[in-house]
């Protein structure tokens, strides 16, 4: 029994080792590149594949000259949590394989084996899905499915001689998976706690859209991405005319709400790749990727045209219209460090010109 418990705390301690940098590994790839593609899928499944191979190489313990006992299902378990149907598939193949083939020679007993893995990977299927985080009743379901499944492997194998082997098995068992659905659970709430910070530090408070820090970021990492990838962009400057009258006409609630509905007007128009920041007060800011200046005119002049056809509805119900200026600035027109100073005096320019107008400065010599 002593062997049992030292045989599971070893598995126990190779999980949650490969588990704390796995999901650091898989957070950093998130930044960078399309983690939902489908060799990112398939990498994830040979990895937990080789982890599954390295408990039953390394960490495992012989029941009996034919059962071996590990957390190998556990594996494919964390491989379609993380990575969804294909990368368990791809996970239960290779874990069974490695059982028929390189444990031993052929036998009945390596292609229950094998086929326990691929069931352990269909129960997996009926209770989970990726990413998201499981009930615990759901949790205890899926486990008890794979249990049953082994059972009826070792009975298959063994007979009459496999209620001790079956009655050890859950006892390492129950408490390795269990341990794993908790120590997921801590880490996405830790990780939901970080994205929820993370959104507080870089978004405005009512609106919703970037603040001028993180707009600050972004623009600065724009610049250095220049270097390698000098592709033209835009930026705006836009500001709501009159604003004052309207705070002092309608009040500063009224005045935050016309906040938000231009925010949400601006998230409208603009495409996904693109950047939009409340630099305070009444005033905007955005980045236009991939827009040389005709199209960075385009767009600036729809959200013009958009911002003064819509009818903004304050809380009593009642509703009012308004404008906005923008000022505009283009790479590589503009160098990256003058584009600030150009799109202010665009949006100056637009302002002395009577309002409600796009603008683009000439550039700075």
């Amino acid at each position: 029994m002593l062997t049992i418990v030292q045989s599971l705390l070893n598995n126990l301690t190779f999980l949650t080792t490969t588990l704390f940098f796995g999901n650091l590994i898989l957070k950093w790839l998130s930044k960078r590149i399309d983690i939902q593609s489908f060799y990112i899928k398939l990498l994830s499944g040979v990895f937990a594949g080789i982890i599954g191979i390295t408990l039953t190489k390394y960490f495992s313990f012989h029941l009996s000259p034919m059962i071996v006992l590990d957390l190998r299902q556990v594996a494919i378990i964390l491989s379609f949590y993380f990575g969804g149907a294909l990368s368990s598939l791809l996970t239960a193949v290779i874990i069974g394989v490695y059982r028929l083939f390189l444990i031993d020679p052929i036998n009945f007993s390596s292609f229950i084996g094998f086929f326990n893995a691929i069931f352990t990977f269909l129960i997996t299927g009926l209770f989970m899905k990726k990413g998201k985080e499981l009930k615990l009743s759901y949790w205890i379901r899926m486990m008890v499915g794979i249990l049953a499944v082994y059972a009826l492997s070792v009975i298959s194998v063994l007979g009459e001689k496999s209620f001790l082997i079956i009655a050890l098995f859950a006892t390492f068992y129950i408490p390795g998976v269990l341990f794993v659905y908790y120590l997921l659970r801590y880490m996405k709430r830790t990780d939901d706690v970080l994205v929820l910070m993370s959104e507080a530090a870089n978004l405005d408070f009512l609106t919703g859209l970037h603040n001028p820090r993180a707009f600050e970021k972004m623009f600065e990492q724009k610049t250095i991405n220049l270097v390698h990838y000098p592709q033209p962009f835009g930026l705006l400057i836009l500001d709501i005319d009159h604003f004052k009258h309207v705070n002092d006409t309608y009040g500063h609630l009224d005045g935050d709400t016309v906040l938000i509905q231009v925010a949400q007007l601006l998230k409208d128009t603009m495409r996904s790749s693109d950047h939009c920041a409340r630099k305070g007060g009444e005033e905007f800011a955005a980045i236009l990727n991939d827009c040389g200046i005709e199209k960075t005119l385009n767009i600036a002049e729809s959200i013009r045209k958009k911002i003064e056809d819509h009818p903004f509805l304050l809380e009593d119900g009642q509703i009012i219209r308004i404008t906005i200026s923008i000022g505009v600035s283009c790479y590589p027109q503009d160098k990256p460090e003058n584009m600030f100073e150009q799109a202010d005096r665009a949006l100056y320019i637009a302002k002395s010109a009577g309002r409600n107008q796009v603008k683009i400065a000439e550039p700075l010599l």
